[in-house]
């Protein structure tokens, strides 16, 4: 059974989360992170940018609640929740300081049966 590894990513110089993410490998997500995509920067890669920080000033972590990780086929779920319950979703105009670029996950899960999954 594949784990994946829910993880946050937080700005160090302001003590808050600013990115969810899921991975099965952490070590090779994080370096994923740092380089360029072809297709242009990365969600934290235009979040330094815009916040004049480096990769060093960002600490990059597994969730706490899901330290052993959750089942691939629960994964999506588990992001998109993380992603809501610490509110990074980026928004020109309400929410600047933080990176993710969408909501995350692919299957709609109200917080109720997510914290009941986490129960």
């Amino acid at each position: 059974l594949r784990r994946v590894y829910i993880y946050t990513v937080t700005d160090l110089c302001t003590s808050r989360i600013i990115y969810v993410g899921q991975t099965v490998d952490c070590s090779r997500r994080w370096v994923q992170h740092e380089k360029k995509r072809v297709s242009g920067q990365t969600s934290l890669q235009d979040y330094a940018k815009r916040h004049q920080r480096t990769f060093d000033t960002f600490r990059f972590k597994k969730e706490d609640s899901l330290p052993m990780g959750c089942a691939q086929v629960d994964a999506d779920r588990m992001e998109a929740y993380f992603i809501a319950e610490y509110e990074t979703i980026y928004s020109s105009k309400s929410n600047q300081h933080v990176a993710n670029k969408t909501a995350g996950g692919h299957t709609p899960l109200s917080r109720t049966a997510l914290y009941s999954k986490l129960a």
